[in-house]
């Protein structure tokens, strides 16, 4: 246990411990102070003792039972299946890292334990129940359906939470008039179911987050040393003055005394030596990793095994033709288009089909422009124009 329970708040009533311990968790859950701070972890020791005295008065008076259901509880005794989950999250916050793994054990077997509880009373929201068997499944998780299932989780906390306020208005109300006096237990009975609701989103994530934890401290336990120190990384090799070090490289056949000769790049991008293989290589095949002089290698020439199949100056005037090709073809088009609707404008205007209808078309235009000619009173007779 994180903390001890003493005798005395095992002499308080069940009620009283309850309500205490809900208050310490509250003030944890929103308090501004680090998780450091003495005076908080002060209140969690406080908290853990009052939860688990009235874990162990809800098991002494046997409260609830195997075989019932959530409909068969009290109202009033529907608050005590919160008390695994205060506990759980209270021992999450303690920060005694000498005992964090045992703690972090003790965590996840009461906020499982809460959920199971749930479970057996069928009183688990349908959305932390689809979490929990996405969760228990064995086969590789989907991330896009645990994405839809957080989701899902966060929408209905919401409107729980929002659900909650109302009632919580409404319980303040209660005893004021006949009606609300009688609809009080319901109320109130309504607003537990919803808050415990609100939990189990909150134990979820919660378990979630202590196994991730678990994980890396079961990992970190792995790589100890006999001595209980973890092993370090080996640096990288470096100069006196801070610049790589890089092995020698004997002069190459037929080079001229007392000429400076270059070294030469690898087949992996790596200092070429003597004999074959790379210098800078070598480093990949001790430690299994790319070493800091082959990656700044690779950075200044652009070649990356694996990666590029060509440079990054040949990609870019690859880029350049494409786009002007494209630009090219874009103008064609542009062209061929204006073109056919010039065409098409033309024969609109200039087209002089041999159809008979035309033909009659054209008489009537023609005696029309005859007709406004020859007439005194038309408007393209020349007598009038002044």
């Amino acid at each position: 246990m994180a903390a001890s329970t003493t005798p005395d708040l095992l002499l308080l009533p069940l009620s009283l411990n309850f309500r205490k311990a809900q208050a310490y968790y509250n003030d944890v859950e929103g308090t501004s102070l680090s998780g450091n701070d003495p005076k908080l972890q002060e209140q969690i020791t406080q908290g853990l003792a009052l939860s688990e005295a009235a874990l162990r008065q809800v098991s002494t008076q046997s409260v609830f039972s195997q075989n019932e259901l959530v409909d068969d509880l009290n109202t009033g005794d529907l608050r005590y299946l919160l008390l695994p989950f205060y506990r759980g999250e209270l021992l999450l916050r303690v920060t005694d890292q000498s005992r964090r793994e045992a703690l972090l054990g003790e965590a996840l077997a009461c906020l499982r334990g809460f959920l199971d509880d749930l479970r057996r009373l069928e009183v688990l929201p349908k959305e932390v129940a689809r979490s929990l068997e996405a969760a228990e499944s064995t086969g590789p998780a989907d991330l896009a359906t645990l994405r839809d299932l957080k989701v899902a989780r966060f929408k209905a906390n919401k409107i729980n939470k929002a659900r909650m306020e109302v009632l919580a208005g409404r319980l303040r109300r209660a005893g004021q008039t006949e009606e609300e006096e009688e609809d009080g237990e319901e109320i109130e009975r309504e607003h537990m179911l919803l808050l415990i609701g609100c939990c189990t989103h909150t134990a979820l994530d919660s378990i979630r987050a202590a196994e991730q934890e678990q994980e890396m401290l079961q990992q970190v336990a792995a790589l100890r040393l006999p001595d209980g120190s973890v092993p370090r990384a080996p640096p990288e090799p470096r100069e006196a003055g801070g610049g790589l070090r890089v092995l020698s490289v004997m002069p190459q056949a037929g080079a001229a005394a007392g000429q400076p000769v270059m070294p030469q790049l690898g087949a992996a991008g790596g200092l070429a030596r003597p004999g074959g293989g790379s210098v800078v290589g070598t480093w990949e095949e001790t430690h299994g990793r790319v070493s800091y002089a082959n990656a700044m290698q690779q950075i200044h020439t652009g070649e990356i095994p694996g990666l590029y199949t060509y440079t990054v100056e040949e990609w870019l005037r690859q880029e350049e033709a494409e786009r002007a090709l494209k630009e090219a073809q874009g103008m064609d088009e542009m062209e061929q288009r204006a073109a056919a609707k010039e065409l098409a404008k033309e024969e609109r205007e200039y087209d002089i089909g041999d159809g008979e209808e035309d033909l009659e078309e054209r008489r009537k235009l023609i005696a029309q422009d005859e007709f406004r000619d020859s007439c005194k009173r038309g408007s393209g007779n020349r007598h009038n124009r002044s």
